[in-house]
């Protein structure tokens, strides 16, 4: 999405507006719009809006963490175009369930439709381990929102992140009031809030954590804490910096200065700087006590086309970083980045 053309961009929510649309690009709400914008341009790649761990656990009957043991192909028409209609089902072997009621090594018929294009299907790998958010249709299980009702965690970690932030939501979410509706208590508001944090420790789950949370206001130190400790021990290489800086605000760490500047370090001298790496960067240098003024993005940049905007915005990202590193004598080493993870909850590759 970051590759579309200024003109595909501009009024569409979550970008920044140029300086004729809305003036000035600043403050936390600028870069929110920014990292926003990232996770906008996934709902429209997949015609559906972005689906949370919270949101899959309040809609889901049944939360499982079991085998994907088959997935067979149900009888179909020859050349019928492919629908939401179900075309598979796979077989799961329930290992854990974290809402609703199923038996270790019960198996769990769920029926999908595996042949879409846009939005994007459930996904069921035999073979591997899924947690699968399920409902009940017809007398037959199926996937809460489709491509993002399945998630696939990667080693011991991950699997006790999702457990977690899964039986976390299903308790704050027994404070609120019945279906949803209705006033919210400041219980269930505080709850809500430490899901939010909860989430965004860990990177398997941090997007969800993340998307949609502004989670600067109401924050308690403690929640700092935790957040600028998961900054420094599991950094992140993508625009979720931005929001982890934006809740960080005001918050001093020297850990967390130091390391963010290892990630951009790594991100802005290793390869051409990403498009919201300069926004990154104008948040650590409030951190150091400087005050940035409005950064342009790159679709605003005059040039011969987009490919040329983007050499152009890198080109003045890695400019502005070698002058902060020599004002503050800076000497930041690079990171290795994390493996690339399996695809995401879209279904696309993740960040």
């Amino acid at each position: 999405m970051l590759q579309s053309s200024h003109r595909e961009l501009r009024g569409r929510p979550g970008f920044p507006p140029s300086r004729m649309e809305g003036g000035k690009l600043s403050g936390l709400r600028g870069l929110l719009l920014v990292a926003l914008f990232v996770h906008t341009s996934r709902a429209e790649a997949e015609s559906i809006a972005p689906v949370t761990l919270w949101s899959l656990t309040h809609e889901a009957e049944l939360v499982v963490w079991a085998d994907v043991e088959r997935v067979r192909q149900l009888p179909r028409e020859p050349y019928a175009a492919p629908s939401l209609d179900d075309s598979d089902v796979a077989t799961l072997k329930v290992r854990e369930t974290w809402k609703g009621s199923a038996h270790p090594g019960e198996r769990i018929d769920v029926h999908f439709a595996a042949n879409l294009d846009c939005p994007r299907p459930a996904r069921y790998e035999p073979g591997l381990a899924v947690v699968a958010f399920l409902m009940k249709q017809r007398g037959q299980w199926h996937t809460v929102a489709l491509s993002y009702g399945t998630r696939y965690p990667e080693g011991p970690s991950e699997v006790e992140a999702f457990r977690r932030v899964v039986t976390t939501a299903r308790e704050a979410q027994s404070l609120g009031p019945p279906s949803g509706r209705g006033q919210a208590t400041p219980d269930f508001e505080a709850a809500r809030r430490d899901w939010h944090v909860l989430a965004s420790l860990h990177p398997a789950t941090r997007w969800d954590g993340l998307y949609g949370a502004t989670l600067g206001p109401g924050l308690t130190q403690a929640h700092r804490q935790q957040l600028a400790r998961a900054l420094v021990e599991h950094p992140p290489f993508d625009p979720e910096l931005l929001q982890m800086l934006a809740a960080l605000r005001g918050y001093s760490s020297k850990a967390v200065d130091r390391k963010v500047a290892n990630i951009l370090e790594t991100l802005i001298t290793e390869k051409e700087a990403p498009a919201w790496a300069g926004f990154a960067l104008d948040r650590l240098r409030e951190r150091y006590g400087e005050k940035p003024g409005w950064r342009r993005p790159w679709y605003e940049i005059p040039s011969n086309g987009r490919d040329e905007s983007e050499v152009v915005n890198s080109t003045e990202v890695a400019r502005d970083w070698l002058a902060f590193k020599k004002r503050h004598g800076l000497k930041p080493r690079p990171l290795s980045p994390p493996p690339p993870r399996r695809p995401g909850p879209d279904g696309a590759p993740s960040l």
